[in-house]
């Protein structure tokens, strides 16, 4: 970063935005502004542009001068008609076409400066931008590229690409880097990247769920940071195309079949780009909800990011976020669920405010047209706000306590029944591999042990004269327990209650020595007559119910 350099990666955006129209143009502007005042972020940076004026897409990756001057060098590159490319925080132009500007851009003295900084001395066709400034690393693989692998494998053609670059995507094999775009094997749809948004390595070999940091509830979260070391070795944590760590996300969805004025929306989104609901917004509408609007460094103002706000659509994003981690297994199916409902029902409202706008434009209303796209974004940003403080609820009440609060029937008395989550088998498996018997509980058998306990024990050799015995023992116990209660109800006013009254509190009081009191206990009745059914808590002794108004 040079000295007196003012340019960050975000006021790049902001101010190239307000100047090019087209992406050849973005990439020029760029140039000039970098050459002029300097870039002020320490690396450097990789650039998707796309335009609806031209319908091109190109790459543009740069890193900062070493030398007393202020800019950057850069090459860009235009993805072919019908291709799909992707980056992720690694440089990923290798070699490059010198004698190509309609399709390739690039500084001129390149090479030469490669050469001046002693970072390369082969021969200029082998020259590449991404080994030579920004050289692929194991964990440059491993935490960017593997990103690219994850996406390029759901939507190649080439069935064996998983596995084709999959040594090079876990960092054991840099030497056979993948290619900058591919075809897809059919169109890609803005469903189809916002689920790849969401994707954390789910089905493939660096799916991070079922080891042991995953949890019962089988998270693709790990805690920061990305590597450790234990005993000498180092050691990572994925890192997924979802990621905890994200301060805003977006989808650019640019339709060349509509005016200029409704061509471009904006899916957008703060935090997860798996967890959080996207809305849309017109790149020509004029303001914001309030939910998403605030000021940043761009304007001269440090937002203070460790203010709690509720009104603020980031912490209210962060809130379900957060929840859903460390019940994943249980929480993200719901919450996928719900984005998706959200999702459908904003597109089918998008199709409703185009068709609408589209008329106020071909009436030469463009005014009008504006301000129906910006009220229509306001009022999205408004309500996904609402509805996701709304879910935040939803979702504690549900999944609070280790516990999950389950749907009935409509048929059944009760409209919610709590599941208590416990373990799988193979948790157990897990824990009692891990802890041996420091959980078991030793007086607890197994079933075939209590299946034993509950047989029938061989009866002595006379066993007739047991019985008779055995009988007679449990007549005199019958006659004397019916003899006491006789005497004592006998001496006793009772009270009976009939149904009506078993709404009010009732006491259980024994006789004269008696020394438990029963509050509010749950009482049965039949046939207008209260009962109560001695537990095996009390004493087997007359007992009175007593009504307390």
């Amino acid at each position: 970063m040079k000295e007196g350099a003012i340019l960050d990666y975000g006021s790049l955006i902001y101010v190239t935005l307000q100047r090019a129209k087209t992406s050849r143009e973005a990439i020029h502007t760029m140039v000039d502004l970098l050459d002029t005042y300097g870039y002020a972020s320490p690396a450097g940076e990789s650039f998707s542009i796309a335009d609806r004026i031209t319908g091109e897409a190109w790459l543009m990756e740069f890193v900062g001068r070493r030398d007393e001057q202020k800019g950057v060098v850069y090459v860009a590159r235009r993805i072919p008609d019908g291709m799909i490319a992707a980056h992720a925080n690694l440089a990923r132009i290798t070699t490059f076409p010198r004698n190509d500007p309609d399709n390739c851009i690039y500084t001129e003295d390149v090479i030469e400066l490669a050469r001046k900084w002693n970072l390369y001395d082969g021969p200029d066709d082998d020259f590449s931008f991404s080994d030579v400034f920004n050289p692929v690393t194991p964990e440059g693989a491993r935490f960017g590229d593997a990103r690219v692998w994850a996406l390029y494998s759901a939507l190649t053609s080439d069935e064996e690409f998983e596995s084709t670059y999959l040594d090079y995507a876990m960092g054991r094999n840099l030497s056979k880097r993948m290619p900058l775009w591919i075809k897809p094997k059919s169109k890609v749809s803005l469903d189809d990247v916002r689920e790849l948004m969401a994707n954390h390595y789910e089905g493939t070999s660096l799916d991070s769920r079922k080891y042991v940091a995953a949890g019962i509830f089988e998270t693709p979260y790990r805690p920061s940071p990305l590597s450790w070391h234990y005993k000498g070795q180092q050691y990572v944590n994925e890192r997924a195309i979802a990621t905890a760590s994200t301060g805003w996300n977006f989808i650019a969805q640019i339709r060349l079949f509509m005016p200029v004025e409704l061509s471009t929306v904006l899916w957008f989104s703060v935090d997860d780009s798996s967890t959080s609901p996207r809305f849309p917004v017109y790149s020509s509408s004029k303001a914001l909800s309030d939910a998403f609007h605030g000021f940043g460094e761009q304007d001269g103002v440090r937002e203070p990011l460790l203010a709690f706000d509720l009104t603020k659509a980031f912490w209210v994003q962060n809130m379900v976020s957060n929840f859903v981690y460390f019940r994943y297994k249980d929480a993200y199916p719901v919450l996928k669920n719900e984005l998706d409902t959200i999702h459908k029902n904003f597109t089918v409202k998008l199709q409703h405010v185009d068709e609408e706008a589209l008329n106020l434009i071909q009436k030469g209303l463009v005014d009008e047209a504006l301000t129906k796209v910006t009220e229509f974004g306001v009022q999205a940003g408004d309500s996904i706000h609402e509805h996701w403080l709304r879910f935040y609820g939803e979702l504690f009440v549900q999944f609070r306590d280790y516990v999950t609060f389950e749907k009935r029937g409509k048929n059944s008395g009760s409209k919610w029944r709590m599941n208590r989550v416990g373990y799988d088998e193979e948790w157990k498996g897990r824990i009692v591999l891990e802890s041996g018997d420091h959980f078991r509980l030793f007086s607890n058998k197994s079933p075939v042990e209590r299946e034993k306990d509950n047989s029938f024990a061989p009866l002595p050799s006379n066993k007739f004269l047991f019985l008779f015995l055995q009988g007679l023992l449990c007549m005199f116990a019958i006659i004397y327990a019916s003899i006491g209660s006789l005497c004592y109800w006998s001496s006793q006013r009772s009270h009976y209650l009939t149904s009506a009254e078993l709404t009010q509190n009732f006491v259980l009081r024994e006789s004269e020595n008696g020394i438990r009191h029963v509050h509010n206990e749950r009482w049965s009745h039949e046939k207008g007559l209260a009962f109560f059914d001695y537990g095996s808590h009390l004493s087997p002794r007359s007992a009175i119910i007593s009504h307390h108004a």
